[in-house]
């Protein structure tokens, strides 16, 4: 029950909570809802363009075509701005999920994600070696890329890593 209100009080809760709708309703509260409603069909509609084609033609459909990859889908978000943008302007609410369907089928066909297992097979992955890590940490504290932690915390978690047995792979 909502509230967590016992059963014996449903009728002062309900009463109340018709009370509190009317009187939203009467000051106007379903236009702005609308409006909200309308913002989601722009943003989250889109999602599901891209999330189909993904996953029913370019992935075939089958679960096994997919694997999960760290960071994010760059071709899926730019297909999402792209038809947020375009379904905003054209004031289609759900347009976006054709367009981005069409987009994220467009741009993956041209620059292909890694989000398929044999896409990372084609894709170069050259294992670094300390001192090429130590090289890089090092470039990126100069340049001022490193994410704003210390540059000794990164060595020391990096040469922790190496003696546990981890690898650093980069694709080139």
């Amino acid at each position: 029950m909502a509230f967590n209100t016992p059963d014996n009080r449903r009728r002062e809760v309900t009463v109340i909570a018709g009370t509190i709708g009317i009187i939203l309703g009467l000051c106007g509260i379903l236009t702005r809802v609308e409006d909200v409603l309308s913002m989601l069909a722009y943003l989250v509609c889109p999602v599901g363009g891209t999330m189909f084609v993904d996953y029913f033609i370019i992935g075939k459909g089958k679960p096994q075509n997919w694997h999960p990859v760290d960071g994010w889908n760059v071709v899926g978000v730019i297909a999402w701005i792209i038809s947020v943008i375009i379904s905003f302007v054209l004031q289609i609410d759900y347009l976006g999920i054709v367009a981005s369907a069409i987009i994220y089928a467009l741009i993956e066909h041209f620059v292909p994600s890694l989000s398929r297992e044999n896409k990372f097979k084609e894709a170069k992955m050259n294992e670094l070696t300390k001192q090429q890590i130590s090289d890089l940490l090092h470039g990126c504290a100069i340049l001022g890329t490193g994410g704003g932690g210390s540059l000794e915390k990164g060595l020391e978690l990096v040469n922790k890593d190496i003696e546990n047995g981890k690898l650093f792979r980069m694709i080139s």
